[in-house]
């Protein structure tokens, strides 16, 4: 689900949809935000997928179920702080936390790196760096 979750977040919500998802990225979180209508837009999607009857779609539904939990909990809970004020500090979490600030560092349609959730990379990460000795 990350790599749907990446390639929508980068080229749909910094795309043509960035008027909605701008709302996100303006400080001074509020409980609810524009940005809510994809969270309840992807849940009729995987509610409608899980209960379908069809045999390939149950598990893609609840697989949409189970990121939307951890992207709530994780996203919106520990990084944001939106609905609880939890506070949990482990290198996994800060980690998460520290690469999503950057994400929001700029607050344009352009972006920044990295648009997923739990994939820790970038795509400059790949390139090869070349040193004296090669």
């Amino acid at each position: 689900m990350e790599i749907f979750s990446y390639l929508i977040h980068r080229f749909l919500f910094h795309g043509i949809l960035w008027p909605i998802h701008k709302s996100h990225h303006i400080s001074g979180h509020h409980i609810f935000e524009l940005n809510d209508a994809f969270s309840v837009f992807f849940s009729l999607i995987s509610i409608g997928l899980i209960f379908s009857g069809d045999s390939w779609a149950f598990p893609l539904g609840l697989g949409m179920a189970l990121y939307g939990l951890l992207y709530f909990i994780i996203h919106d809970i520990l990084i944001h702080k939106r609905f609880l004020r939890i506070t949990i500090s482990n290198r996994l979490v800060n980690h998460v936390k520290y690469e999503h600030q950057n994400h929001h560092q700029v607050v344009d349609k352009k972006g920044r790196e990295p648009y997923g959730l739990f994939v820790f990379f970038k795509p400059t990460d790949f390139k090869r760096n070349k040193n004296v000795n090669d």
